[in-house]
């Protein structure tokens, strides 16, 4: 009867979008035959199916188990708060908190044991993790000795340019392998002056964009690593001397001038490759005005067709992810060819148990029920492309049913690319001194003011952050040289 009672609550709760109930024994840990497992993630673009999917199956496997998993637009303000007086979640999942400094605090609970629970025989979560995210997970906290597991990484995605793939296929053009082919497409586009279905008066564009001027980074930084690679990268995010902000002799610092310049050339001194006032658009409008056709290509990532999921019409809108163009002086691999690199979209999102959960044994059961292979694979289903920052079997990826050309798309970049991140655990960038993705003077906001102002100084903008950087360092704390 007891049983009974439990799954109607739970069926009421799915029903009214409160939470869902869920049971779970999955491998390994303390056996947990009782209590409530209140999760909180943050309500965006991945939408709420993948939570009511994996509260729903781990209940399936905990008769007793009342799991309740609820969306918060405004969890990345609330978070702190929860986690220095506590509250009744016993899971985060979001972008934004800032994991280490909770670490430090006290406020996170370790998880060592989680990472060293099996999944599957022989295999623990630790194993599952991929390999580059271990280390951005540890920290040395309030009270260790040494570092430990604080966070899980929520997500492994993808980012860059999004194309009309319906509408590339009815005009008969190529996705562009190469920048300067980017370029030539970017004139055709132009030229052949397609009728906007929003406006007659207006013709189609190569681009839309919005605002959230960030999304731009997806594709410039791959442009930047392209020119770098990965191990200059990760050598730089040690912030060892200020000299790896030197303009003149840091190969990073270099590649991300020569890609902002690059960008410069296609969208800022070109503003006829773009819907007008596209610096001043708000996302959901730039959005819209791509998949009512108005514009062939958008930078997003891969959280966008979960977003405009229910507006998209098939006779206008069949989106897909391309690879980033290729710079004419990539770094090449072994076998001559550029190497494909891609960001770790939403490497920063964390996955957390705080310090006074009510119920950590359980949300750590929750987690490593998580971890397995086939409730990898449904996360990535029910959110239309996005992966969790685990290891994928592929050929289990690619055979998830009814997958959307932009799934297929997103799986096949993050699966045959060279991934990388902008993650740093140097202090400084800790306490907010230095910042480790865009090498230029605190404040500036690349997009927006060379949109405003093309003719920007590039040169002076890198050189001076050099400056302030190696003015402060040693007041930041860094190290000596």
């Amino acid at each position: 009867m007891k049983k009974q009672i439990v799954k109607a609550i739970s069926l009421l709760l799915a029903a009214i979008g409160v939470g869902a109930t869920m049971a779970a024994c999955g491998s390994g840990g303390p056996q947990v035959n009782d209590g409530t497992l209140n999760i909180a993630f943050y309500k965006g673009g991945y939408g709420e199916k993948w939570a009511r999917k994996l509260a729903e199956d781990f209940m399936a496997e905990n008769p007793g188990i009342t799991v309740v998993a609820e969306p918060d637009k405004d969890l990345v303000g609330n978070i702190p708060r929860y986690l220095e007086d506590g509250s009744k979640y016993d899971i985060f999942f979001s972008h934004g908190i800032e994991w280490e400094v909770s670490a430090r605090m006290g406020w996170l609970e370790p998880l060592d044991d989680l990472y060293a629970t099996e999944v599957a025989e022989g295999v623990t979560v630790e194993d599952r993790v991929l390999d580059r995210f271990l280390a951005s997970s540890k920290f040395r906290g309030q009270k260790d000795t040494e570092e430990r597991y604080y966070k899980l990484h929520w997500t492994n995605g993808v980012g860059g340019i999004v194309y009309n793939k319906k509408m590339f296929e009815d005009n008969g053009w190529s996705v562009p392998a190469t920048y300067d082919e980017l370029v030539a497409l970017c004139n055709t586009i132009t030229k052949t002056k397609i009728p906007s279905p929003g406006n007659p008066d207006e013709t189609v564009k190569p681009f839309v964009y919005s605002k959230e001027d960030y999304y731009w980074d997806y594709l410039v930084f791959d442009w930047m690593v392209q020119l770098c690679g990965v191990d200059a990268l990760d050598e730089m995010l040690k912030l060892q001397t200020p000299e790896v902000f030197n303009p003149e002799t840091s190969e990073v610092v270099k590649a991300q001038k020569e890609a902002l310049s690059k960008w410069t050339d296609l969208v800022a001194k070109m503003p006829g490759n773009s819907m007008s006032n596209s610096i001043g658009k708000q996302y959901d409008i730039a959005q819209a005005d791509f998949i009512n056709g108005n514009a062939a290509m958008m930078p997003n990532a891969q959280w966008l067709e979960q977003e405009m999921l229910a507006n998209i019409d098939e006779e206008v809108c069949v989106m897909a992810m391309m690879p980033a163009p290729v710079l004419p002086d990539a770094k090449k691999g072994e076998d001559g060819k550029a190497i494909r690199y891609s960001r770790a979209v939403g490497a920063d999102d964390s996955i957390v148990i705080p310090a006074k959960a009510p119920n950590k044994e359980l949300a750590k059961k929750f987690l490593a029920f998580m971890c397995r292979e086939e409730n990898a694979i449904n996360f990535s289903k029910n959110t239309h492309g996005v992966m969790l920052g685990l290891d994928y079997d592929v050929e289990k990826l690619n055979a998830i049913p009814d997958s959307t050309e932009f799934m297929k798309s997103v799986f096949e970049i993050n699966t045959n690319s060279v991934k990388y991140d902008t993650y740093s655990s140097s202090r400084m960038r800790l306490d907010g001194k230095i910042k480790c993705e865009w090498f230029t003077t605190n404040g500036f906001a690349p997009y927006p003011e060379i949109v405003k102002t093309p003719t920007t100084n590039l040169d002076a903008i890198f050189s001076d952050y050099y400056n302030h950087v190696k003015n402060n360092w040693k007041a930041w704390g860094g190290p000596s040289a």
